[in-house]
């Protein structure tokens, strides 16, 4: 499952509603997903997802990050000698590591806590997209690092007659607004195999979602305060910095990505990722821009030859039944499994690749999630409801898991706000789907968070649902993943109640709207956070999550309550527990330096909760 944002997310950015760490995610975001938004949340979306991630488990993102940072130590990253990117493995971006979004992204937390700058009477991001939209036609050429190597890397693109192609090393995308043609060459695995070739033919991919690399789209959302990290004569330089480990890094380290922009003609000419410490950042890619033209003819076609190639042909028919959707070439089914007498609805929900199931056995998986909300008319219409018009939302809980016949993935869905004692069980469900494809390719790991995806869609379905049973709690045991069974990690996952908490106040948190004066909806926020914090079992999830509802709580004009959400991070003695214990519940089986990098990472990461904390406290103590 994947969290995305909405379309009234991308709006009120656009117009300067959104402030804060929102706005802040959502600038790195959009870049990777278009006009693309909550989660989907979660990474983040949990992401997280620096945004308000969806949904998630923090816990499992932090044992991944340490155990990941273990298996890759070796040589520093430096200027001089490149260290080999790897492209992150999309299957593991689950709910949970939306929620470690915020945990990557902890140590410039802090420092959205301050108040925005207000936008300058004349602002650099609307001349930028008023630059870019006068051009017809692109050309990007340049390289990335694949196994420390460079390799090339170039893009063409044109608005009309709409065409697109890019190609990295041997894998390559062609649209020339008819269908869509990839090719996908095999990839050497990390368990030391190569995977399958893969040649994808599909309708069309026109919108702002399906084009991985637009000037247009990456632009579109720069918002009106932004501002210039260095300026020349001729240039000014915007980086936009998020945290490394989305390009194969590590804890602690970021990566800048960099837009050299032309003051003469306000267009992007120049960008650059560099992947590192502080002190030492590598530069892992970087494009030259040209604008306006002629597309070269030996560009518009792609080799055929398919031998060797797996074929997935999305342009063949599926057929539409009950409880499906589909919309260019993705097919989607939601089928009820429970409904618990407080309405929470139970899912399972399959997709489809023109007619080839997308699980976790096939080389093109499938992130989905439940939008929160609908339209462009901001926080007033929830993208989910039951057939009495009241709002639901997804619940993020990781110790669901995909069924043993991997007939499609568990979605859990609540009213957003528990129903009154005796009212009437829902009877039908209409929810909207973000459906997004993604596998593994040449392709990935330069944009930053979330580019994986091979396409985006949202489809929206409406289901009838079964008269109410057994609650939830009892009817979900037969889909809950044994504590035994999953990953050490040092901290306890959610409980259901304390999952449900999260979902409600994220649906409420989504954003912060300062057109709304009262803000009712970050209220509600506040509240379901709270109850969060009472409820959850996850010293470190708790700790993330207080980061923002502090920022809320500052928005809403009570600095007071938001910095006792800080010092609440610095006084949570089940941290210090986590600190002390850290290793000594490891599977005797975990050898002695790898027990003693796993202690040393556990304590660094536990360290910088303590210390963000600490410095969002007194910036926070400094502007009252």
């Amino acid at each position: 499952m994947c969290p995305r944002c909405s379309g009234e997310e991308l709006a009120a950015l656009t117009l300067g509603e959104i402030r804060g760490w929102r706005a802040a995610w959502l600038r790195r975001h959009i870049r990777t997903c278009g006009d693309c938004g909550a989660e989907q949340v979660t990474l983040m979306e949990t992401a997280a997802a620096a945004r308000a991630v969806q949904t998630g488990d923090a816990s499992g993102f932090l044992q991944a990050r340490i155990w990941s940072r273990i298996e890759s130590a070796g040589p520093t990253i430096s200027r001089t000698a490149p260290a080999p990117v790897r492209i992150r493995e999309p299957r593991r971006v689950s709910l949970g590591f939306r929620l470690g979004l915020m945990a990557a992204g902890a140590a410039i937390f802090s420092a959205l806590l301050l108040p925005s700058r207000t936008p300058s009477r004349m602002s650099a991001a609307a001349e930028i997209r008023q630059a870019v939209s006068r051009v017809n036609t692109w050309h990007l050429k340049g390289w990335k690092l694949q196994n420390g190597k460079q390799t090339i890397w170039e893009v063409w693109g044109r608005r009309s007659p709409f065409f697109y192609r890019e190609q990295v090393g041997e894998d390559v995308v062609i649209d020339d607004g008819k269908r869509r043609v990839s090719a996908y060459a095999p990839l050497d695995s990390r368990s030391g195999g190569r995977s399958t070739g893969i040649f994808l033919i599909g309708p069309s991919l026109q919108g702002g979602d399906n084009v991985r690399w637009s000037y247009a789209r990456l632009v579109n959302q720069w918002n009106g305060d932004l501002r210039p990290m260095e300026q020349t004569a001729s240039e000014a330089i915007y980086n936009f910095p998020e945290s490394g480990i989305f390009n194969g890094g590590a804890f602690d380290s970021a990566t800048d990505l960099l837009y050299y922009v032309s003051l003469r003609t306000r267009l992007p000419v120049h960008y650059e990722a560099r992947l590192g410490m502080a002190d030492r950042k590598q530069r892992i890619a970087m494009l030259d821009a040209e604008f306006n033209r002629a597309i070269p003819v030996r560009e518009d076609s792609l080799d055929t030859d398919t031998s060797g190639y797996s074929v997935l042909d999305a342009t063949k028919p599926f057929p539409v039944e009950q409880n499906m959707a589909s919309e260019n070439g993705i097919t989607v089914r939601a089928n009820p499994l429970l409904v618990g007498p407080d309405g929470q609805v139970l899912l399972r929900v399959r997709a489809w690749f023109g007619s080839i199931p997308l699980n976790d056995e096939s080389p093109v998986r499938v992130n989905m999630n439940a939008m929160r909300w609908a339209g462009s008319d901001g926080m007033t219409t929830p993208a989910n409801v039951d057939d009495r018009n009241r709002a639901y939302t997804q619940v993020g809980w990781d110790r669901l898991r995909t069924p043993r016949d991997r007939s499609g993935a568990l979605m859990l869905m609540t009213p957003v706000d528990p129903l009154p004692s005796g009212a009437s069980a829902p009877a039908r469900l209409t929810v909207q789907l973000t459906v997004a494809p993604q596998m593994d390719t040449r392709l990935n790991g330069t944009l930053g968070m979330a580019d994986g995806q091979l396409s985006r869609q949202v489809l929206t379905l409406t289901i009838p649902l079964p008269h109410p049973s057994v609650s939830v709690e009892q009817g979900v045991l037969r889909y809950v993943m044994p504590l035994s069974a999953q990953a050490f990690s040092p901290d306890l996952p959610e409980t259901l109640i304390s999952a449900t908490d999260l979902a409600r106040g994220r649906f409420y948190g989504a954003y912060i709207d300062t057109r709304n004066p009262d803000r009712p909806h970050l209220n509600r926020a506040v509240d379901y956070y709270e109850a969060y914090f009472r409820d959850s079992p996850s010293a470190t999830n708790v700790a993330l999550v207080r980061y923002f509802t502090a920022d809320i709580c500052r928005s809403l004009g009570e600095p007071s309550r938001a910095r006792k959400m800080l010092q609440d991070v610095l006084d949570d003695k089940r941290l210090d527990a986590l600190y002390r214990d850290a290793g000594r519940n490891l599977p005797d089986t975990i050898e002695a330096e790898q027990r003693r990098k796993y202690v040393e990472e556990t304590h660094k990461i536990m360290a910088s909760y303590r210390r963000n904390a600490a410095e969002a406290l007194d910036k926070l103590s400094h502007n009252r």
